[in-house]
């Protein structure tokens, strides 16, 4: 879970509030519908990594504008964001880039 929440923080960077076209937030009701959908494995596992970043910065614009469903809202987030860095490590290991991961890192190259 820690390791989940470091990479949410990570996120929310590239995602911060002015980065997406949308002007406004989704009604309450539809943060609350959009959860509860893309919290579930089985249909984030059938997204591709671009519309889950778009979830995500939704999830963020409902998470902070509607804080009584805020734990919902980081959750569904949260899950998404678990399932891209599941995919970027299989990306890395399948094309055995580890090595030169560990290599870089260990000189400062972050």
């Amino acid at each position: 879970m820690r390791k989940a929440i470091l990479l949410f923080m990570m996120m929310l960077v590239p995602v911060a509030p002015g980065t997406w076209a949308q002007k406004h937030a989704p009604t309450e009701a539809q943060c609350d519908a959009d959860a509860r959908a893309w919290g579930e494995k089985a249909d984030i596992d059938t997204q591709n990594v671009d519309e889950l970043k778009l979830r995500i910065e939704e999830l963020i614009v409902c998470k902070d504008t509607y804080r009584q469903g805020e734990s919902l809202y980081f959750l569904a987030a949260i899950m998404s964001l678990g399932s891209i860095q599941d995919r970027e490590e299989n990306f890395i290991n399948r094309h055995g880039l580890y090595g030169q991961f560990q290599d870089e890192d260990r000189h400062g190259k972050r």
